[in-house]
């Protein structure tokens, strides 16, 4: 299972990623197609695209978080995929103590996740992020509280020698900053330096991070008449897409572990078997047994190495082959 935890502040897109990442993945995007275990979920799900082809945005997250289910399939296998969407205001309450709040939840969900989505407002970018604003704008999007909500979840899987979450910044509402009809045209390598201040914690060594500008909405002209908004789908299963190219990696990491252990053990075992051999025949014949027993485990950690070695190199192409889809646009729309 592939958990995956958002974070962002009261109407900075959330739901509506959600909802037009779903529209644009049920249909095929890029190699890659998604779809609900639970049908009545599935059927919500296109209630909730239906009503963004007509304008109207998911009502922000209330009180309880919503979790969303999905499979992701591709070439590079099936992902099973746990994303769950909480308040903009859950991550700024205190717990008090009590274990039960979406906020302590949120906090635990954190140390289990395999990539946090942080999002941010593209109003935010309209103009340059100058030293003068970079406090106002920290403080609108919460970037402060997300650097250090990353930087312990970063922390908490170190220490138990695990790969650390993936983080996507999703730079929601990118319609308004891209240059299109109607929005402000900024120089995307500018936008993303003034990213990587604002949201600092993300970028840590070690720690996987690719900024996405995703929209949902675009200005469409009509034969010189004025541009008219509607629905333009704009990278939204972009993030998933690389969540699943980073959990492959996490997966590979942990056979890694298992690969280099198995590696020792048939070493060991070689090592053990050549002490049984070296004396002259006569003792070999006594030990006999022991040796008959030394030669069956150097060749089952031996062939149990080579099987994880396998393994290790398969999922170290799946995952590159996942990331590449990002960058190639491979499959289409």
């Amino acid at each position: 299972m592939m958990v995956i935890t958002m974070l962002g502040q009261t109407g900075s897109g959330k739901s509506t990623f959600i909802a037009g990442m779903y529209a644009q993945l049920v249909q095929g995007f890029r190699g890659c197609f998604l779809h609900t275990p639970d049908q009545d979920a599935g059927v919500e799900m296109v209630k909730q695209v239906a009503r963004l082809r007509a304008g109207d945005l998911p009502e922000p997250t209330a009180t309880k978080a919503i979790p969303h289910d999905y499979v992701l399939r591709s070439a590079e296998g099936r992902f099973p995929l746990d994303l769950t969407d909480y308040r903009g205001g859950a991550p700024f309450d205190l717990t008090r103590g009590n274990s039960d709040t979406d906020t302590a939840m949120l906090r635990r969900r954190l140390d289990e996740s395999h990539s946090i989505f942080v999002t941010l407002e593209s109003t935010h970018f309209v103009q340059p992020v100058t030293p003068a604003r970079l406090h106002a704008v920290r403080e609108a999007t919460g970037t402060d509280l997300f650097s250090d909500l990353i930087s312990k979840a970063v922390h908490d899987k170190q220490q138990l020698g695990h790969l650390p979450p993936s983080i996507a910044v999703l730079l929601t509402k990118a319609d308004q900053i891209d240059g299109r009809p109607g929005s402000v045209a900024r120089n995307w390598t500018e936008v993303e330096a003034e990213i990587r201040v604002v949201l600092g914690g993300a970028f840590q060594p070690g720690v996987e991070t690719r900024i996405i500008p995703v929209s949902v909405f675009g200005y469409a002209g009509r034969d010189g008449h004025p541009p008219v908004l509607t629905l333009d789908l704009n990278a939204l299963a972009d993030p998933v897409i690389f969540a699943a190219g980073t959990f492959l990696k996490v997966r590979q990491a942990a056979v890694q572990r298992h690969y280099r252990q198995a590696v020792e053990n048939t070493e060991a075992a070689r090592r053990a078997l050549g002490e049984l051999t070296a004396a002259g025949p006569i003792i070999q014949w006594f030990r006999r047994k022991k040796i008959a027993a030394a030669e069956a485990e150097a060749t089952r950690t031996s062939v149990w190495a080579n099987q994880l070695g396998d393994r290790w190199r398969e999922l170290g192409k799946q995952a590159d082959a996942m990331l590449s889809r990002l960058d190639s646009g491979a499959g289409g729309e």
